[in-house]
């Protein structure tokens, strides 16, 4: 009897998106929460007393935002807000907590920091805000003038967040019954393609190929005798 016959490609499917399930919430249990905290950021340019050069300095805020969005992420502006808050890490392990993008079709920026600490993470984000707008200033700053091309405002302070942004049992729970029933699938091919090469009966009941000697020596006898 086959294998595929004696175990259901259904059970096997269900099994092991149960164990993936399982896998799913063991990882929810035991992994760290992680708190994420934003602030925004308005990116403009000093104010013109007419409505062409205002529409300008839009419109170069617009291009300039996309660059600021690389800058915030790089660690001399991390070291800063090290300094700042007196953080025991280092400018590279500061990075991998903050991640910035701009809103769609605005001249927003939002900035947002990661940590296993809500009130930390709003307090990294928020020295950000403040570090990230001298540094523009001091970037955007004409040579032996005093006005920069470039204001940032902060539109919205962090604020400490009250749930975890990860784990999430959902989102965990159900990767693991995605990679439960991928795998499952993938052992029922493994289980049709070893029964198609090698056939259902085990290997040392296999029929030989080849003459068979007793039969050969049977045969050889009875001639023997009948002479």
């Amino acid at each position: 009897m086959k294998l595929a016959a004696q175990t259901k490609p259904a059970w096997i499917l269900i099994a092991t998106a149960i164990l993936g399930a399982l896998g799913g919430l063991v990882f929810w249990l035991v992994a760290p929460n992680t708190y994420t905290a934003s602030t925004l950021l308005f990116l403009g340019s000093p104010s013109s007393s007419d409505s062409t050069g205002a529409y300008q300095g839009d419109l170069f805020s617009q291009q300039r935002a996309a660059t600021y969005v690389q800058l915030v992420t790089t660690t001399d502006l991390a070291a800063k807000v090290i300094d700042d808050l007196s953080l025991k890490m280092s400018p590279d392990d500061l990075v991998k907590e903050v991640s910035a993008k701009q809103l769609p079709k605005t001249v927003v920026v939002q900035v947002s920091v990661s940590d296993r600490s809500a009130t930390q993470a709003a307090a990294i984000a928020d020295s950000y805000a403040t570090n990230f707008s001298q540094y523009v200033s001091k970037l955007e700053t004409a040579p032996q003038t005093d006005r920069s091309n470039m204001v940032v405002s902060v539109v919205e302070r962090a604020h400490a967040p009250s749930a975890p942004s990860s784990p999430q049992p959902l989102i965990d729970i159900g990767v693991g019954v995605a990679i439960g029933i991928v795998s499952g699938a993938t052992l029922i091919w493994l289980l049709r393609r070893w029964e198609s090469t090698h056939g259902s009966q085990p290997m040392g009941r296999r029929r030989r190929t080849g003459p068979n000697p007793s039969s050969n020596g049977a045969v050889g006898s009875s001639m023997y005798l009948s002479r």
